[in-house]
Parts: C-alpha cells; structure tokens; sequence
C-alpha cells in the first residue's frame, strides 16, 4: 500500500501532537518514510502491511 497523500500533510498532524517535537529528526523521518528522503536503496516506501504483520499482527492499536 503506498499513500499518494502529500508527505507534508502527515508531517504537519504529528508535530500538532507532539510537544518533544524536532523539526530536523521528524522531518527527516517524514521524508524518508514518504520515499522522499535520502535512501541508499532505492524504491524503498513504507510497507504498512509488513508493519502491522511485525508490530500489531491481533489489529489492537486504535487509530
């Protein structure tokens, strides 16, 4: 699954939430979670599917 959402519109909801908030750290992550980003491995994007079967394979988190 790949987002076609503009990157900067995630990134700005999460440093709405965050009061630790590093715009250089988070941005940087942003980008490269987006595929946007400096990544030695090209074609890389964020595999959501391959994130819940690792990290929340019963479904519990809440969005």
């Amino acid at each position: 699954m790949v987002s076609q959402c503009d990157w900067r519109a995630g990134a700005a909801w999460f440093e709405s939430q965050r009061i630790d908030y590093d715009v250089y750290s988070h941005q940087g992550n942003w980008l490269y979670l987006a595929g946007r980003g400096t990544e030695p491995r090209p074609n890389r994007r964020f595999n959501i599917k391959k994130q819940i079967k690792n990290y929340d394979p019963k479904h519990e988190s809440k969005a």
